[in-house]
């Protein structure tokens, strides 16, 4: 029987709304988009049949911290090389705003995660 986990991570009010108001406008839920970012940087399925994380013992835990850690890691430095291709005239609009939420947020979340263990 395979289950699945759920991590909760705590970051900034003004970050985290500004997350959820750009994935609603986009119709999208924040965790389809966290994954679809996990996804295009590393290739791989968060959940799939076969490729879950194995949680049933500490080191496996650890283990998979660490990859979380690496993936997250792997999807700041994207999305800070997206922020810096913006154009200097276009670096206060709203993607650029994004960009930095979401690199606020990351950085947060990869800290929160390291902690962890």
């Amino acid at each position: 029987m395979s289950r699945t986990h759920q991590l909760k991570v705590s970051i900034e009010q003004e970050l985290a709304e500004g997350f959820k108001k750009r994935c609603i406008s986009n119709g999208i839920s924040m965790a389809e988009r966290l994954t679809q970012l996990l996804e295009v940087e590393t290739g791989a399925k968060l959940v799939r049949k076969g490729n879950v994380f194995n949680l049933d013992t500490r080191k496996q835990r650890r283990t998979t911290i660490r990859e979380i850690v690496a993936m997250l890691e792997a999807v700041k430095d994207r999305e800070e090389a997206y922020a810096s291709n913006i154009p200097a005239n276009l670096q206060g609009g709203i993607a650029y705003e994004a960009a930095e939420q979401a690199i606020d947020a990351l950085e947060e979340a990869i800290c929160l995660l390291e902690d962890a263990f």
